[in-house]
C-alpha cells in the first residue's frame, strides 16, 4: 500500500513506521509529513491508499484535513484512519461523522491492529465510493433533463437561488431569460414527437452557442426554456444574447432533406429591479416571455408592472370563459340585418355578450382570448 503518515511527532512517526516496516506480509510505500499543509501539498502530486492522520497538530488539527477531502467531488479519494493520544469516545465519533473510516488511539497501536485498521479501511472506503458514486449519478439523473442533459425546473431553481446569493453580495444584477419556442405544437401533432425531440435539440446546440460557458441553461419542461445571466452591468448585454439567440434559432431546420421553420420567443426579468426572490423572479420573465408571444412572436420582451396586470386580467378572463361556458351564463343578442335597397329584413346577426355580472368584459377582448385558448369551439356551441 501507499500509506502516507501526517503527523508532527516525530517519535509517533517512527513507532507507526516501524510497525508497518515489520509487517513483512504487506509492502508498504511510506511518506511522512509534520502539519496539514505539506499532507494537501502530498496528496495533490500522489495517490496514497491511506492516509495516517493525526488529530492534534499545531497549526492546524487534522480533522480540518479530514473535512477538506471530503469536500471534494470524489471524497479525496483516499481511506483515513485518524490517530491520536487521546482514548476519547466523542472524538472518535466526531472523526468518523467527518468522513474518516478508522480512529486508533495512539496508546492502543500494535503491529496487529494497525494492520488490521489499514485492510478494514480501504475496503470500507471503496464500498462507501461505490454508494457515493451510485448517490452521484441517482443526483444528477434527479436534476437533469433526459432528452438535452439540460438542467431540469428543480435544478435551475437552485442554481438560481446560488446565483442571486452570490450576485447579492457582489451587489450585481442578474437577468433571466424565459424562453418558449414558436408554434413547435403544430411540428409535434403532423410530423411526430421524434422530429420534435430532434428540433429541441438542435435548438439547445444553437442557444448553447450564444451563452458563455459559466450562465445557467435549463429546459423548464416542454417546450420551455430558461437561461441565467449574471454578472449584469448594462441591460444592452441582456439584449445582444437574446438578439443571438433569436437570429441563431430562426435559422431553418433541416431534417431528413426537409427544411423546417421554428423560432423563439423571449422574456426577460432583472434582479433586483424586478424582483428580489427566484421564484418572483421567474413569474416575472413568463410575464414577460407572453408578452413577447402577444407581440407577434420571435422577440424578446423586457418586463415591465404593466404586463403583470395585463397578464393577471387574462389570466381571470380564461378562467371566467370556462366558468361561464359550463353554466351556460353567456348571452346572445340578435340584431336584425336589412336591405339597403329594399328596407326588408334578410336575417339576423348572432351577437355574444359577456354575462351580466359586476365585472363585465367586451367581445373585443374576451373573443380573442377564447380563439387562443381553444375555447371558441365550446362558446360558440354553447
Amino acid at each position: 500500500m501507499n500509506i502516507l503518515i501526517v503527523d508532527d511527532d516525530l517519535v509517533d512517526r517512527k513507532l507507526i513506521k516501524k510497525m508497518l516496516i515489520s509487517d513483512g506480509s504487506h509492502h508498504h510505500d511510506i511518506t511522512e509529513v509534520t502539519c496539514v499543509s505539506e499532507g494537501l501539498k502530498a496528496i495533490e502530486d500522489t495517490h496514497f491508499d491511506i492516509i495516517l492522520l493525526d488529530y492534534n497538530m499545531p497549526k492546524e488539527d487534522g480533522i480540518e484535513m479530514l473535512i477538506e477531502m471530503r469536500a471534494k467531488p470524489k471524497l479525496g479519494n483516499t481511506a483515513i484512519i485518524m490517530i491520536s493520544s487521546s482514548e476519547n469516545s466523542a472524538l472518535a465519533i466526531e472523526c468518523i461523522e467527518a468522513g474518516a473510516q478508522d480512529f486508533l488511539p495512539k496508546g492502543d497501536i500494535t503491529r496487529d491492529s494497525l494492520n488490521k485498521a489499514l485492510i478494514y479501511a480501504k475496503k470500507r472506503f471503496e464500498a462507501e465510493q461505490r454508494m457515493h458514486n451510485s448517490y452521484l449519478a441517482v443526483k444528477h439523473m434527479a436534476e437533469r433533463d433526459q432528452l438535452t442533459g439540460l438542467s431540469n425546473r428543480y435544478h435551475f431553481e437552485e442554481i438560481l437561488k446560488v446565483m442571486i446569493a452570490n450576485n447579492k453580495r457582489a451587489k450585481n444584477c442578474v437577468a433571466l431569460l424565459a424562453l418558449d419556442l414558436d408554434n413547435f405544437k403544430n411540428i409535434n401533432d403532423t410530423l411526430g414527437h421524434s422530429v420534435g425531440d430532434e428540433i429541441l435539440i438542435q435548438t439547445v446546440e444553437r442557444i448553447h452557442s450564444c451563452l458563455r460557458q459559466n450562465e445557467g441553461f435549463a429546459r423548464l419542461g416542454g417546450d420551455e426554456f430558461a437561461v441565467i445571466i449574471g454578472g449584469i452591468c448594462n441591460i444592452n448585454q441582456i439584449g445582444m444574447i437574446a438578439n443571438r439567440i433569436l437570429a441563431e434559432v430562426s435559422k431553418p431546420f433541416l431534417h431528413e432533406g426537409r427544411t423546417l421553420n421554428c423560432s423563439v420567443s423571449i422574456g426577460s426579468a432583472l434582479y433586483p429591479n424586478d424582483a428580489t426572490e427566484s421564484h418572483e423572479l421567474l413569474k416575472c420573465a413568463d410575464i414577460a416571455m407572453y408578452r413577447s408571444k402577444q407581440s407577434g412572436k420571435s422577440r424578446i420582451s423586457f418586463y415591465k408592472e404593466q404586463y403583470q396586470y395585463e397578464f393577471s386580467r387574462r389570466v381571470d378572463i380564461q378562467n371566467s370563459i370556462k366558468e361561464h361556458i359550463e353554466e351556460k351564463n353567456f348571452r346572445l343578442f340578435y340584431q336584425p340585418v336589412y336591405c339597403s335597397k329594399t328596407q326588408i329584413m334578410t336575417g339576423v346577426e348572432a351577437l355574444i355578450r359577456w354575462p351580466d355580472t359586476t365585472v363585465n368584459y367586451t367581445p373585443d377582448e374576451f373573443i380573442p382570448i377564447a380563439e387562443e385558448c381553444r375555447l371558441i369551439a365550446p362558446l360558440e356551441n354553447g
